[in-house]
């Protein structure tokens, strides 16, 4: 079987031809006990002629329906060799304040949607891992 090769930390699979990824890689980090990091990478199908500007706001609309007292940031610059998006924002969950980080990455069939998120009193941590995952990522020959 050849189509489509996924690789995971623990497995190498192949898929038939046709197979998209839609997986989210969810990883966490806690540079100290009280302190959780987590940096998700999604990917989802582009829809129709959506522009990089509207699928971030899309995204970013849908995410303060969901949560309580959303606030929006400015972005921060950022300047890679991928075509790129960010936002910024602050809200409850669950009883905590947290900061969310997100960078939309246009790969023209798809958008790769990357966030880190961290107390907001850690931001700057959020901030760190994001860039340094933005800085360092390479798209892959498909």
């Amino acid at each position: 079987m050849s189509g489509y090769v996924l690789h995971m930390d623990e497995l190498v699979v192949e898929v038939p031809e046709g197979f998209q990824d839609h997986s989210v890689q969810a990883l966490e980090w806690r540079p100290d006990p009280d302190t959780r990091v987590t940096l998700t990478i999604g990917r989802e199908p582009r829809k129709n002629d959506e522009g990089l500007e509207d699928a971030a706001s899309r995204v970013m609309a849908a995410l303060a329906r969901r949560v309580a007292s959303f606030k929006e940031d400015e972005p921060l610059p950022l300047e890679i060799d991928l075509p790129v998006v960010t936002r910024r924002a602050r809200f409850r969950h669950e009883g905590e304040l947290v900061y969310r980080h997100i960078a939309f990455v246009d790969l023209e069939d798809r958008l790769v949607i990357v966030s880190a998120s961290s107390p907001t009193k850690r931001r700057d941590l959020a901030d760190e891992v994001l860039m340094s995952a933005l800085r360092s990522a390479r798209v892959r020959e498909r």
